[in-house]
């Protein structure tokens, strides 16, 4: 709470977390999380379609931290990379702080990454199928047989060292 010209603490407080596509919390753990009491003023928090809400009774100048795990539920890839994250007090929500949360490393997922299916055509992650880099020696050695091949066939006397 930084306005501490008006008071030294907020009223009712609501700390609005953004979540990404594919991934979410059971409200079993947010529940849990909240009857430990490991977080000072925290009265309840809610999971909703896309987004985490946590309630506090106040805000004061001491800092809160809250400590939330998010699961991946679906094979999610290349999302937005930016999340937004709110604090706002609950009866004027137009007093409020607004942060972007920089999640890049869901922004740099491959779906390959993410699935982890060997029956994806294009996924070289894990499909069976290696590409391995072909010799170029092989290759003229090969190219060099076969124009001796066909040469011995088409002209088969003139080369001296090949007498049957």
């Amino acid at each position: 709470w930084t306005n501490t010209d008006e008071s030294i603490r907020s009223g009712m407080a609501v700390l609005d977390v953004a979540v990404p596509t594919g991934y979410m919390i059971q409200q079993q753990k947010l529940d849990s999380y909240i009857l430990s009491k490991r977080v000072r003023n925290l009265q309840r928090a809610r999971y909703q379609e896309r987004k985490v809400l946590f309630y506090f009774d106040y805000l004061d100048s001491d800092f809160v931290c809250v400590n939330f795990t998010l699961e991946r539920w679906m094979p999610v890839a290349n999302m937005s990379r930016y999340l937004p994250i709110r604090v706002y007090d609950y009866y004027a929500p137009e007093r409020f702080n607004e942060t972007l949360f920089d999640s890049l490393q869901t922004y740099l997922l491959n779906i390959c990454e993410v699935c982890g299916s060997s029956q994806c055509p294009y996924c070289s992650i894990y499909n069976a199928a290696i590409r391995n880099p072909v010799s170029v020696v092989l290759l003229v050695a090969a190219s060099v047989l076969i124009v001796a091949r066909h040469y011995r066939i088409v002209n088969p006397n003139s080369w001296i060292f090949w007498n049957d």
